[in-house]
């Protein structure tokens, strides 16, 4: 493997990450709003992407993963499947696997993840396979498989719709933390000596120049602070994340 699929392979896993963890708030106002197209176009389009540029960055296992996983979204789109806790349930294992997947390849780009019987699982799955079982209280229960773990819902629970977040007009990119620390020290250097220039300039009396460095001044502290602002984290993921485990 040379240098240049490498540097491929883990710019492809930096884009996966951010997608994948992005997704999910998607399967959870799918569940709010099961007639809502636009969500499921772009649940479907992510797999659809996460299958080609896998494939073609060398990824074969997450390829055949992501295939599978692109073709049981397909059969929600084409109304095959409803969108039920269960097809959610499906949806959601499917993704964390595929965090588990891009998280082993992060350590090893040679790494081997078995995945065959989650794939088997999507292909053969139908809503008539889980059972339900009254319980003492007149409650219904519902149990997943043993292979899908145990998961019991109330089916008299009250649906909750999750709004859908506003669409963003801001794009971003991944940027290492290295590099936004140097920006933020040669910034901090630049501040020093628009002081210095500061203090000798009023024992100068020369207008323009006085004006020029006040205007150098003030873009110094506007680039200071979208600089520091940088490092700080949004606290939207992490909400979110406790949407899925309020669910």
């Amino acid at each position: 493997m040379d240098e240049f699929e490498i540097e491929l392979k883990k710019g492809f896993l930096e884009e996966a990450q951010q997608a994948i963890g992005e997704v999910e708030q998607s399967f959870l106002d799918l569940e709010g709003n099961p007639n809502d197209e636009n969500t499921i176009n772009k649940i479907f389009r992510l797999a659809h992407n996460l299958k080609g540029s896998s494939k073609a960055v060398g990824f074969e296992d997450m390829g055949e993963f992501t295939h599978a996983f692109e073709s049981f979204i397909l059969r929600i789109k084409n109304k095959e499947l409803p969108v039920t806790s269960q097809t959610i349930n499906m949806l959601l294992r499917a993704n964390d696997h595929l965090k588990m997947m891009i998280a082993a390849y992060v350590q090893d780009l040679k790494a081997e993840v078995p995945y065959r019987h989650l794939v088997e699982e999507m292909k053969n799955f139908k809503i008539e396979d889980v059972t339900q079982t009254s319980t003492s209280d007149g409650n219904v229960l519902e149990f997943e498989s043993p292979s899908l773990g145990i998961s019991l819902e109330k089916l008299e629970k009250k649906s909750i719709s999750t709004p859908n977040p506003a669409s963003l007009s801001d794009q971003s990119i991944r940027v290492s933390l290295q590099k936004v620390e140097k920006l933020i020290n040669y910034v901090g250097e630049m501040v020093i000596l628009q002081s210095v220039l500061w203090e000798q300039i009023q024992t100068i009396d020369h207008p323009i120049l006085s004006k020029a460095i006040h205007q150098l001044s003030k873009v110094g502290r506007e680039i200071q602070d979208l600089s520091m602002s940088l490092r700080m984290v949004p606290i939207k993921p992490t909400f979110q994340k406790m949407v899925r485990i309020v669910r």
